[in-house]
């Protein structure tokens, strides 16, 4: 499940990919205004599945896509070239940058009755 914070499940294990940054920053006021990013999650999720296993690659996945969501919006807060800015990260980003920008945690699930 995908928002503020991203929610991965395996139906036993559940994770939470949370940003570093308060739900005012201007990625979240901007990622609403683009398209594609959808798309460009998944296909960043592909590339981690090709080496990882499915619950893994998609935290992975989620992480470094919201890492570089942030990177790009601090430089650029307007939809056409913050799109931009996303390819810009994808490139420069690495595990440094995904640490200081994105915190993964287990969380327990919640019964329902």
């Amino acid at each position: 499940v995908s928002g503020y914070i991203d929610y991965v499940s395996d139906g036993s294990r559940i994770y939470a990919v949370e940003p570093r940054v308060g739900e005012d920053h201007v990625v979240n006021k901007i990622i609403h205004r683009v398209t594609g990013l959808g798309c460009l999650v998944s296909a960043i999720m592909a590339a981690f599945l090709a080496v990882e296993d499915a619950v893994k690659a998609a935290v992975e996945g989620f992480a470094l896509f919201k890492a570089v969501t942030i990177k790009a919006a601090e430089e650029s807060p307007y939809p056409g070239s913050f799109h931009v800015k996303i390819y810009d990260w994808l490139y420069r980003v690495d595990r440094d940058i995904v640490l200081e920008n994105v915190v993964v945690r287990e969380v327990e699930p919640q019964r329902v009755y």
